[in-house]
């Protein structure tokens, strides 16, 4: 019985239904895991903080992180599809981690600076994705729109509490 080839003509890998799955879980499984080791940051120190007029109410984060989350993982399964380059991994990968990390800074070391700066860093690594991803895969680029505006947010939030709290 013959078997489907795991490459295209080409060379580059088939990334089919499964592969989005098992992305998407590890990018929303991550992100969950790190959320709930910030529970309660976020519930204690986090709540005594003074916060800027435009803070979004904690319902908004609860309903925009999930889908961020799932568009992030979409836009990585594009790119694959689309025939990745190191580069664009390494600034996706990068994005992650920094992502992944902000709430360990934030939350848990509970430091403001390290909080606003952090936001900054994601911003511009996710910023930097785009413009990589966008030489292979306008699409996987535009999936990410939500979280660089949302990320823009967060540098807006970032910066004015520390200044509200020092």
């Amino acid at each position: 019985m013959a078997h489907a080839p795991s490459s295209h003509a080409d060379g580059t890998p088939r990334y089919g239904f499964l592969s989005l799955i098992v992305i998407v879980a590890v990018v929303v499984g991550v992100n969950f895991a790190i959320s709930a080791a910030t529970t309660s940051s976020v519930s204690g120190w986090y709540v005594g903080l003074e916060k800027p007029a435009m803070t979004p109410p904690s319902i908004v984060f609860a309903i925009v992180w999930p889908m961020l989350y799932v568009t992030i993982a979409l836009s990585l399964w594009f790119y694959l599809r689309a025939g990745a380059q190191a580069a664009g991994l390494a600034f996706w990968g990068a994005q992650f981690v920094a992502n992944a990390a902000w709430p360990l800074m934030f939350f848990v070391a509970q430091s403001l600076v390290y909080g606003a700066y952090g936001a900054v860093l994601v911003l511009t690594l996710v910023a930097a994705v785009m413009a990589v991803f966008w030489r292979r895969s306008r699409i996987a680029s535009l999936l990410l729109t939500p979280y660089l505006l949302w990320s823009c947010m967060a540098v807006y939030l970032g910066f004015a509490m520390w200044r509200l709290n020092a």
